[in-house]
């Protein structure tokens, strides 16, 4: 299986791109998300997941692991395949995703082209306590997709050693997202007070 894909981007779509490894080109079927962040000629590494079916091979591709193994939890509930679950994530993206999954929000899951509300309860049945924990937001406040700016911070806080949870935890305590740098040097002294 391939885990992930480091290359050069050398063709993007809404939700396609075609990137470049050592003189190779792989297609991958990706989030809106990713094809919103992606330019041309960038490198990078993107995370993926290989479809076999009798007619063809697939290969799904994600920002990080974390929305990868989402994309495969999805994937273990009836009634849902692949194109199913890159259209719930990229219309509600990764932690919007497991709040509404964790607080059984069937409305949020069922705005989703496609997902009907039978399935959408299903979704949030079969994976409600087989997600990491984020923090869910009360009733009164509706859930909001996480900005490109908290995914960054994320990023870059995973990369200093720290885990999900304390980042998870941390991150949603800040509520200034207008600045990736000002967001990782809050979150940093939340998570190392001297």
């Amino acid at each position: 299986m391939i885990a992930f894909l480091q290359g050069t981007v050398e063709a993007l779509f809404p939700n396609t791109c075609f990137l470049n490894v050592h003189g190779v080109g792989y297609r991958l079927t990706i989030t809106e998300t990713l094809a919103a962040q992606l330019t041309l000629g960038q490198n990078v590494t993107i995370y993926t997941y290989l479809d076999v079916r009798e007619d063809a091979l697939v290969l799904y591709g994600f920002a990080n692991s974390d929305e990868n193994d989402l994309f495969c939890q999805l994937l273990t509930v009836n009634g849902i395949g692949p194109k199913a679950a890159l259209k719930l994530l990229s219309h509600l993206q990764y932690e919007p995703l497991i709040q509404a999954i964790q607080s059984q929000n069937i409305k949020i899951l069922s705005s989703v082209p496609g997902i009907g509300k039978k399935i959408a309860q299903r979704i949030a049945l079969e994976l409600k306590d087989k997600l990491p924990d984020i923090i869910c937001p009360s009733p009164d406040k509706p859930v909001q997709p996480i900005t490109n700016n908290l995914n960054d911070a994320k990023e870059a806080l995973l990369f200093y050693g720290y885990s999900q949870n304390e980042i998870q935890a941390t991150l949603a305590k800040i509520t200034d997202t207008s600045d990736t740098a000002q967001i990782i040097k809050t979150a940093l002294k939340m998570l190392s007070p001297l």
